[in-house]
């Protein structure tokens, strides 16, 4: 964390007085909480809709479906690693 202007010291009351500088970090969010999240606004104005993410095993499933009616379901070869 380091401050935006000279001579203001950095505050979580202002947004605008620091900026981050993150190298690495872990995320934690259950997946039910990020499925909704994109279903509500995340992805809002995109073609995609009523996204679902679902777990099996080590890989995350995404099924939505495209404003043009196609339905969407891809699975990444990509595994995810639960920590804690």
């Amino acid at each position: 964390m380091y401050p935006t202007r000279t001579g203001v010291n950095p505050s979580f009351d202002d947004l605008s007085s620091f900026a981050l500088d993150i190298e690495s970090g872990v995320l934690r969010i259950r997946i039910a909480d990020l499925s909704d999240r994109l279903s509500s606004d995340v992805l809002k104005g995109s073609r995609l809709k009523k996204a679902f993410l679902s777990v099996h095993g080590k890989q995350i499933e995404v099924k939505g479906k495209l404003s043009k009616g196609v339905s969407l379901a891809d699975r990444d070869d990509r595994e995810c690693q639960r920590i804690g």
